[in-house]
């Protein structure tokens, strides 16, 4: 029986801090990021395992805590996205509006996930997006200097 690996929560999880280093040669260093990536591995694989115990369906829960990881590391885009938009007001509760699109989508997604039976499709697709969107920032990692991935202690 073939078992399809579940790896995008994962590689959600660590995507920000790779991102960072590869975007900011020369002023991030492998010592700054190191400790990130070990973290946001353990949250990915911790809410992974929490959403699998939520859901009956190892697909479904995969897909609900992609979904979580999204909306965590974008809500702070969408509360910048709405400044200056339409009345003053909105701009004064950016922050409290991007969170309740968090919650609503979150909500839609567990919705969709309880329903989901298989959901094999959705982990080819994640996993193919999340490893292109990974391997782009490790692509540019290793067309550095040698000497940019090396710690930059004693």
């Amino acid at each position: 029986m073939n078992v399809l690996p579940i790896l995008h929560p994962v590689l959600l999880g660590i995507y920000p801090a790779l991102s960072l280093f590869a975007a900011n040669p020369g002023e991030v260093f492998l010592d700054d990021v190191w400790r990130s990536l070990i973290g946001l591995m353990l949250v990915a694989g911790g809410w992974l395992w929490t959403c699998r115990r939520l859901l009956p369906n190892a697909h479904a829960a995969a897909l609900l805590a992609s979904a979580t990881l999204v909306i965590g590391f974008s809500h702070r885009a969408i509360a910048a996205g709405l400044a200056g938009v339409g009345p003053l007001w909105i701009e004064e509760f950016a922050p409290g509006i991007a969170i309740g699109f968090g919650i609503v989508g979150w909500v839609g997604v567990l919705a969709k996930a309880r329903r989901i039976q298989e959901g094999a499709g959705f982990t080819i697709v994640l996993n193919t997006v999340t490893i292109v969107l990974v391997a782009l920032p490790a692509v540019q990692l290793a067309r550095l200097p040698p000497a940019r991935g090396r710690c930059s202690g004693p």
